[in-house]
């Protein structure tokens, strides 16, 4: 039986926590699963190893301002917030031998969203 990059387990969990009627704070965790190699066709070569991740997000909402619809959000972000060091996926080369593809450590983000 052939499987492509296929994991034994993907679960994604996440808790919001609202903090005051504006204030939103929440949190996500990702556990992946060990996945066999993309062209590994007969997963003959062993699998990468599961990794975790965990996420926060904060926003604040603006809402009822004269003339700005729904509400002005601002947010802010962590992801891989233990910068964890892993790889989403890897593939094997010409010879057999498997080559992995970094994913980001630690990073922030931020950015405004308006809802009319």
């Amino acid at each position: 039986m052939i499987f492509l990059l296929c994991q034994d387990t993907k679960v994604p969990s996440g808790q919001r926590l609202i903090l005051e009627e504006d204030f939103q704070f929440s949190t996500k965790a990702n556990i992946v699963g060990a996945q066999y190699f993309i062209s590994d066709w007969a997963n003959q070569v062993g699998k990468m190893d599961g990794y975790y991740t965990w996420d926060a997000k904060l926003s604040y909402t603006w809402k009822g301002l004269k003339g700005f619809g729904k509400g002005l959000k601002g947010f802010v972000g962590v992801n891989n917030i233990t910068n964890r060091k892993y790889a989403q996926y890897g593939v094997l080369d010409f010879l057999g031998q498997p080559n992995y593809y970094p994913s980001p450590e630690r990073n922030f983000y931020g950015g405004i969203s308006y809802a009319y």
